[in-house]
């Protein structure tokens, strides 16, 4: 995780600036939003971190998760602090003030997030991601499953259905997949780009990939669309990077 749109978690995720900047006077300073500061990212129970998707630990001996020389933003050295266990909660904020209870991260905010595969067979171009989701009995201390809902002017509209994919291709998945609302992420790439570390170097790789690979994604009218379907992986517009053993790589979808 790279980023959040709640600016309380501002200085956890970016570098401050040396000025005299406030987002929050006092509070909150003003961030560099293309410098890492911190991030977060799985680790085991015991808070320690665990692999990367080559089976290697996670550590400053590899480099973190710059794997291939794909991240190096994640390349934290031996300042482990940097390299934060999920889930992002006000506990673990850098500021002081702002780790009680009534600080945590609100509902309606963005999470900026990376994700590497090790993969050489792209069927049709895609990375799926299934996402489950779980809330805590905090009295018992145990996680339940849950579906999500979510309402659409006066519906009430099913958004994700807990291990739906576990049942791909038989006659029940084919008959709930179409009552799940079609939702499409969009990305403000301009905005976003800094903030999910897309450096000149990757920017003019992604160039040079696109140029051999891409193909011009088009409206409806045929114009080439100026912010690009997230699901075409020639060229990054989610945050997706699909690496290749050999050390080549091919640019986040």
């Amino acid at each position: 995780m790279q980023d959040s749109t709640d600016l309380r978690f501002s200085n956890l995720f970016k570098r401050k600036t040396n000025d005299d900047k406030w987002y929050i006077d006092g509070i909150v300073h003003a961030v560099d939003k293309s410098i890492q500061n911190a991030y977060l990212s799985w680790h085991k129970n015991n808070g320690d971190t665990a692999t990367d998707i080559r089976g290697e630990k996670v550590s400053a001996y590899n480099q973190w998760y710059n794997t291939w020389h794909t991240a190096k933003w994640s390349d934290v050295g031996e300042d482990s602090s940097r390299c934060v266990s999920t889930p992002l909660e006000s506990a673990k904020n850098n500021i002081a003030a702002l780790r009680g209870k009534s600080e945590q991260l609100q509902l309606g905010y963005n999470l900026l997030w990376d994700i590497q595969v090790l993969s050489r067979d792209f069927a049709d171009g895609n990375v799926q991601i299934e996402p489950k989701y779980y809330i805590l009995d905090t009295k018992k201390d145990k996680l339940m499953a849950v579906d999500v809902w979510g309402s659409r002017n006066e519906d009430v509209t099913l958004v994700n259905e807990f291990g739906l994919m576990d049942k791909y291709g038989t006659d029940y998945f084919n008959q709930q997949k179409d009552k799940i609302y079609d939702h499409a992420m969009l990305l403000n790439w301009d905005d976003e780009k800094a903030r999910r570390n897309y450096s000149d170097e990757e920017k003019a790789a992604t160039e040079t990939a696109s140029k051999v690979l891409g193909r011009t994604i088009l409206d409806a009218n045929g114009m080439p669309m100026t912010q690009k379907n997230t699901i075409n992986w020639y060229g990054r517009r989610g945050c997706c990077t699909a690496v290749y053993p050999d050390g080549g790589w091919l640019p986040r979808g």
